[in-house]
């Protein structure tokens, strides 16, 4: 399978059928990015009109609970994935001066 792949991306055709599939892949992506952030909106919009209607204790209970939410959230993991710190870079540097040989061993 890689075989072909590799021989229709050397083909003008083969690059043509990639990047149609590619682009049709792109736009989907977007149409789903797009979907979710309109209904994401459509709900704040939903919840900041019910807030409205609201009696101030009930809104005070809220208040509370997003609190207790917020600090528990500091505390416990709850599967979000977390950005690691990225691995030192181990690889030898090319020399500038190709005289000293193709690696930069100093």
């Amino acid at each position: 399978m890689a075989a072909l792949a590799g021989w229709l991306l050397q083909t003008r055709v083969g690059v043509t059928l990639a990047a149609s599939y590619l682009a049709d892949l792109l736009r989907s992506r977007e149409r789903l990015v797009v979907f979710g952030v309109t209904r994401v909106r459509r709900l704040v919009s939903r919840v900041r009109a019910d807030l409205d209607e609201l009696t101030d204790e009930d809104r005070a209970q809220i208040q509370q609970a997003v609190q207790v939410v917020g600090r528990i959230r500091q505390v416990v993991s709850l599967g979000l994935p977390r950005v690691r710190q990225p691995l030192p870079d181990l690889r030898r540097t090319r020399s500038p001066d190709m005289s000293k040989g193709p690696f930069n061993l100093t």
